[in-house]
């Protein structure tokens, strides 16, 4: 009984739930360079690359411009 219990509410939450697959979030609007489409393609993943890469130069100079002159050096 327990078994055709937990079967049904399964069955339900499935019903009711869904196993719609949700879009994936397009990373990266707008054109890539032509060097990097050359190399890396259009696809999602490598925009996701170039997103990311952005963001993490953008650090870079931020963390560069902090640290500022080592006087030691």
């Amino acid at each position: 009984m327990k078994d055709v219990l937990f079967i049904a509410m399964v069955i339900l939450a499935l019903l009711f739930g869904g196993c719609t697959e949700s879009k994936a979030p397009v990373w990266g609007k707008g054109d890539l360079p032509a060097e990097y489409v050359d190399m890396f393609g259009q696809g999602n993943s490598a925009r996701l690359d170039w997103v990311q890469n952005k963001a993490i130069d953008n650090l870079v100079r931020r963390v560069a411009a902090l640290e500022g002159n080592d006087p030691n050096e």
